[in-house]
């Protein structure tokens, strides 16, 4: 029985973060239930109070001859009552609706300012692409072998950017939609940071960037592996590609007050209060993201590091200090 209760509860939690009207409903319900208990409670223990006194007056005081009189205060007391707890509700359902409105205005304007970032980051490859091929037809003449291959080198590095854009979209979405459909298993976050250094060892090598693994637990934790092994390759990747050459990376697993804790640490440039804010959000680059070591990114990688952290109930912080470097933590509860 609890076991077939824990699993509603479950599912019904799960149902509530993928559809946001469902959730404002239940909100939007239990505000009402609470105003209204509220109003029940405080005001109609107020106007009943009154009343008592009204009819004790009648009781000991109440001639006859002003006997109409006298229950006709009643019945005005009663109505004030009544008008008193109908305003009071349609005063807090408005200022209910309106507080709850503005988390749908917001997702409505993430939605509308995703949908341009979309297009913006799929059409700057486009343009290159057409404007590069377009200036080579206006001068066939001056074409030379040299020139072309140039020009077919930016094309292909440019489809390879819509590639990725593609693809990072593609696995937000997937990522976005199978919180029901996730497998867990038994996980070891060593193996796991181990075939994440291997995968990224020719680009950390290229920027001559040394990758240390400490491994100070092996605690495992209840988790996807295909999910975990995406989250440490884009935070190992996103800090690499950040650092200038010649800089250090730490992997850093441990427990920290019951919590199997995985730790990303560099001592690269480090983020800024502004950025720091934002780094979270969908196609967010910042600053250093614009810059010749990062370039090429699409700024999607630790959107996906927060929804896996999320899939799994896992605590993601970050703390940089400028100039000094950059610590992501993620703390997973033990299996």
């Amino acid at each position: 029985m609890y076991g077939l209760c824990a699993d509603l509860v479950t599912r019904f939690r799960d149902k509530l973060h993928r559809d946001q009207f469902l959730d404002m409903k239940v909100k939007l319900t239990i505000s009402f239930f609470v105003v209204s208990l509220f109003v029940f409670i405080i005001v109609g223990g107020y106007i009943d109070n009154l009343i008592k006194i009204d009819f004790y007056e009648v009781a000991l005081h109440g001639k006859i001859e002003t006997i109409a009189e006298d229950f006709k205060d009643v019945q005005n007391t009663l109505f004030v009552g009544r008008v008193i707890r109908l305003l009071l509700s349609v005063l807090s359902a408005y200022f209910i609706v309106s507080y709850l409105m503005r988390s749908l205005r917001r997702s409505s304007e993430l939605q509308k300012n995703f949908a341009s970032t979309v297009s913006h980051q799929l059409r700057t490859p486009l343009a290159v692409m057409q404007n590069g091929l377009e200036v080579a037809l206006r001068k066939k003449e001056s074409l030379t072998t040299e020139r072309v291959e140039e020009i077919l080198q930016d094309n292909l590095e440019e489809t390879k950017r819509l590639s990725d854009i593609i693809n990072f979209l593609l696995d937000f979405s997937k990522i976005s939609n199978r919180r029901k459909s996730l497998m867990m298993s038994k996980i070891s976050l060593s193996e796991i940071a181990n075939e994440a250094k291997d995968l990224l060892s020719s680009f950390a090598e290229k920027k001559n960037i040394k990758v240390v693994i400490e491994n100070e637990t092996e605690e495992k934790i209840s988790g996807n592996a295909v999910a975990l092994h995406e989250l440490v390759v884009n935070l190992l990747k996103n800090s690499i590609s950040y650092m200038s050459e010649g800089g250090l990376v730490k992997i850093q697993i441990k427990n920290e007050l019951k919590k199997v804790c995985l730790l990303v640490i560099d001592n690269g440039p480090g983020i800024s209060d502004e950025d720091l804010a934002h780094i979270f959000e969908p196609f967010y680059q910042g600053v250093a993201g614009k810059s010749s070591e990062a370039r090429g990114g699409v700024g999607l990688g630790l959107s996906i590091v927060k929804e896996i952290a999320y899939l799994h109930k896992a605590i993601i912080s970050v703390k940089s200090e400028e100039g000094r470097g950059t610590t992501f933590r993620v703390c997973f509860n033990e299996s």
